[in-house]
């Protein structure tokens, strides 16, 4: 993927995975909840493989709606982005065992995370998404008479028609 999100600290990530809850209840009060760190011994290679195991764990916790994997390069962080239906929802995975052996293995320094509430993360990923070191507006015209909303999913295809 060519998806690059630049944090508030001017670092970039680049978006390597996406996993999503298929029947979601947009109706709620969503809590976006980004995490980054770096691994004490994994490679970027190694950590790409071993984090399938608790991508699935993670999709099947209460109040999971959604999971943005991405790593820099350039600093070796890792960032995880979710999307949870609720405050109370995040809260509880932040104390699961999945959460606390993501910590054991990062380098404790490194742990950064911030939280947003009543915010979807499609919204902070719109917000955030470069291509080619542009920022891209969330809305692109296609026509003149309409604005058809593009989702971070269906970006890259898009801009590689251009």
């Amino acid at each position: 993927m060519d998806q690059i999100i630049e944090m508030d600290d001017n670092s970039n990530f680049q978006i390597f995975r996406h996993a999503t809850k298929k029947k979601v209840d947009f109706n709620t009060q969503f809590t976006v909840f980004i995490v980054s760190f770096k691994f004490l011994h994994l490679s970027h290679k190694a950590n790409k493989l071993t984090s399938i195991v608790p991508m699935l764990l993670i999709t099947g916790f209460p109040g999971f709606v959604k999971k943005i994997y991405a790593v820099n390069y350039k600093n070796g962080y890792w960032q995880g982005m979710y999307q949870w239906k609720s405050l109370e929802n995040l809260e509880e995975y932040k104390r699961s065992f999945v959460f606390k052996m993501m910590n054991k293995r990062a380098i404790q320094e490194s742990i950064k995370s911030i939280h947003y509430e009543n915010k979807s993360l499609d919204t902070f990923i719109k917000e955030k998404v470069k291509y080619n070191n542009e920022h891209i507006t969330p809305y692109l015209k296609i026509s003149n008479q309409k604005l058809y909303e593009i989702s971070c999913k269906d970006l890259s295809k898009y801009l590689s028609l251009l």
